[in-house]
């Protein structure tokens, strides 16, 4: 079940602690279910779309165990989007581009197919003529996507007690022509402040291939715009395990991709090559998935009281506080608070650890692995050394950074890299690249480990 909770929000100071107080309410409320409802039923997964954001690139916008993705509008004053997601769902953000809208997107990741979440803005003076091909940019070869957002788009079906605009026509128009389902709240989504004009609905949810989705327009803060709060119910669980360990096993990769890779094929154009990139791909992550199982890391965490939680956010308070304003009597409570919450943590650490002792026992080696733990000496890495055994430091960078040659110079040596470059790239060059490479690094955007790569038959390594 995904909860999306679509609000308008401007920069002034009250408006922006009055959306963090709404939006740590909503936190705390959505939270209750999950204690009441059976353990069969979907967990509620939450993200916050945001538009007229005011934001420009000098601000913030942080939210506790949120990502944040933001399209900022800066050629006017006002517009811009956002799109905040709990940083327990597995997505990834991506890239439409528009011409009359404002749009920040992501897609979260199932096992069945990706779902694509977009916030949308569109400005009331803006072109009607660019408002359908742009909704073509957004819904296009996407199965399952819903846009929530600022239409400001009106018409009788989902607007019954105001008048209709042609973007409003144009909208129903295309959504019944393309089989989408429009969503909207039975009460009005803008409250004008004029008393001449009427309240009407145009924050709006356009989908397709989703079922059963419920709206509600929430009269909760000040602004003209009330928050739309949109309950999606996915077919699958997209709770994300961030503590999972692959275990793979690599003869069965091998015999995989032995049999699903050509070893030499015919390229003839660039179409060709990124063809074959992505094939290739593809088949490598399939492999992966196919010869590996995996297995949730359970891992021991302390359990912080809360009382003690309210005190380190005070005292983060201070800290910004002192940092600004420099206030002596700041500084002496934020010591104070320092040091009691290092006195707290101390007892809920000697608390644990007495109760890690009682039980131990001698049976199954526990206490043996305790107290091998427990004795366990940190790694001391060595100082790291230049080529003429200096130890480096902020003095002799900044020395080797003003010299006019910081490496020596050796012509023969430029000589033989050249011949090197120079020459044709064969299989033992490409082997011998692979097998240099550091099973530690991070993989690059393909998410290919190096320790994947080490492990390619013969035919995939011709390939490359």
């Amino acid at each position: 079940m995904w909860t999306a909770l679509k609000c308008t929000r401007k920069s002034t100071r009250l408006q922006n602690k009055e959306f963090r107080d709404f939006f740590s309410e909503f936190e705390r409320i959505n939270k209750l279910p999950t204690t009441t409802t059976p353990a069969s039923q979907p967990k509620r997964n939450k993200g916050k779309p945001l538009q007229e954001t005011f934001l420009r690139p000098s601000i913030n916008l942080n939210f506790a165990n949120y990502s944040t993705y933001r399209n900022d509008r800066l050629a006017h004053r006002g517009g811009g989007t956002a799109i905040l997601v709990k940083n327990s769902i597995a997505h990834h953000s991506i890239n439409i581009f528009t011409s009359t809208v404002s749009i920040s997107s992501i897609e979260i990741e199932g096992p069945s197919g990706n779902i694509a979440v977009c916030s949308l803005y569109r400005s009331p003076s803006s072109s009607v003529h660019s408002f359908i091909p742009d909704l073509i940019k957004i819904f296009s070869n996407k199965s399952q996507c819903i846009v929530v957002g600022d239409f400001n788009a009106k018409h009788r079906s989902w607007n019954p007690h105001g008048t209709t605009n042609k973007a409003g026509t144009a909208l129903h128009n295309y959504a019944r022509s393309c089989g989408y389902v429009i969503s909207a709240p039975s009460d009005p989504t803008r409250i004008p402040i004029q008393l001449n004009h009427i309240p009407s609905v145009i924050d709006i949810g356009l989908s397709c291939g989703l079922n059963t989705i419920t709206v509600e327009s929430r009269y909760e803060l000040t602004s003209d715009h009330n928050p739309v709060h949109f309950v999606i119910n996915f077919n699958f669980h997209i709770s994300h395990l961030l503590n999972c360990k692959t275990i793979t096993n690599w003869n069965k990769f091998q015999d995989i991709l032995s049999t699903t890779i050509a070893g030499n094929p015919t390229i003839n154009n660039t179409e060709e090559i990124e063809e074959a990139i992505n094939s290739l791909n593809y088949n490598i992550h399939t492999a992966i998935n196919q010869s590996s199982k995996f297995k949730s890391m359970k891992q021991d965490f302390t359990l912080v009281p809360c009382s003690t939680k309210i005190k380190i956010r005070g005292k983060n308070h201070l800290r910004k506080l002192w940092q600004h304003t420099r206030y002596p009597p700041l500084r002496t409570e934020l010591n104070r608070l320092q040091r009691d919450i290092k006195r707290n943590l101390l007892i809920i650490k000697q608390r644990e650890w007495d109760d890690a002792l009682v039980e131990c026992n001698n049976s199954d080696n526990s206490l043996h692995k305790l107290i091998a733990r427990a004795k366990k000496k940190p790694i001391t890495y060595p100082p790291l050394l230049g080529f003429r055994g200096l130890i480096y430091g902020t003095r002799e960078i900044l020395e080797e950074s003003f010299q006019e040659n910081r490496t020596p110079y050796d012509d023969d040596h430029i000589d033989k890299v050249d011949r090197t470059v120079r020459s044709n790239i064969n299989l033992n060059i490409i082997c011998n690249i692979i097998l240099k490479l550091d099973n530690k690094k991070a993989p690059e955007p393909d998410q290919i480990k190096n320790i994947s790569l080490k492990s390619l038959p013969i035919n995939a390594i011709t390939l490359i």
